[in-house]
């Protein structure tokens, strides 16, 4: 069985992506945001989307100060700047039109990932570095045609607003 192709895995994702994330922000339009971060976890084949606002980070902040950590250390890079202190983690995988959007190309992924537990370690091992190259690549380039497509116009930014796409072991 040959795993999904690249092109098709691209355009699944992103057309599961972008109303994803024009719904999204529709919702949280009064918002001002200062983060956006696809994470690709590519042996698992997730594509998290997240997203962080001054306003929805304030709790994490509110946690962090009680626990007695500086304003120096929530506002750096190890905090505010990691998506998975982000209240919007993965906020793809709570919306309607990824999940059905996505439906399809995840049962193709699946009944990959099923046929994969059939193989020899060594099959299985060659078979899930190709996954996962596969995966993350299109990952990748499903981030660029994300941020191209204009998606983030709109949205009320602060004047340090970044967006990036890493997959999750080159930083976990």
């Amino acid at each position: 069985m040959e795993p999904i192709k690249k092109d098709e895995l691209v355009e699944a994702l992103v057309s599961a992506a972008i109303p994803s994330v024009e719904n999204f922000f529709k919702e949280h339009a009064g918002e001002r945001f200062f983060g956006l971060a696809v994470e690709i976890l590519a042996e698992e084949g997730y594509f998290h989307v997240g997203a962080s606002s001054e306003e929805s980070f304030q709790s994490t902040i509110d946690s962090y100060s009680k626990s007695g950590e500086s304003m120096e250390e929530i506002m750096g890079e190890g905090i505010r700047w990691n998506n998975q202190e982000w209240q919007y983690f993965d906020l793809n995988y709570d919306c309607m039109i990824w999940q059905e959007k996505w439906k399809s190309t995840l049962e193709k992924l699946n009944k990959y990932k099923e046929h994969m537990r059939n193989l020899t370690d060594s099959e299985w091992d060659a078979a899930q570095e190709e996954f996962s190259a596969l995966f993350q690549s299109a990952g990748e380039e499903a981030y660029r045609q994300i941020i191209d497509s204009g998606v983030l116009n709109s949205v009320t930014k602060t004047h340090d607003f970044r967006s990036w796409v890493f997959e999750h072991h080159d930083v976990f």
